[in-house]
């Protein structure tokens, strides 16, 4: 088995994890220091940037989805 690519998969899995972490740490903050004039002229998912979370997410599931992929095809 290549263990290459797999290592490169867990390491773009690792980072993925760091990014979805720090993106809800920082959507956290946003919020507990938002005021209601920002979350209403702005709207607060905007001024929050939770969509970075859901980024962060879809990049782990589809770096998981990669691996289950890599290994299944190795074992064949």
């Amino acid at each position: 088995m290549n263990n290459k690519y797999l290592e490169y998969l867990e390491n773009e899995m690792k980072k993925s994890v760091e990014a979805f972490e720090e993106a809800k740490k920082q959507a956290a903050e946003e919020i507990l220091n938002m005021n209601y004039f920002t979350a209403q002229d702005f709207g607060a998912a905007y001024a929050s940037h939770i969509d970075k979370v859901t980024a962060a997410a879809a990049r782990i599931k589809a770096t998981a989805e990669a691996m289950d992929a890599y290994k299944y095809f190795n074992e064949k």
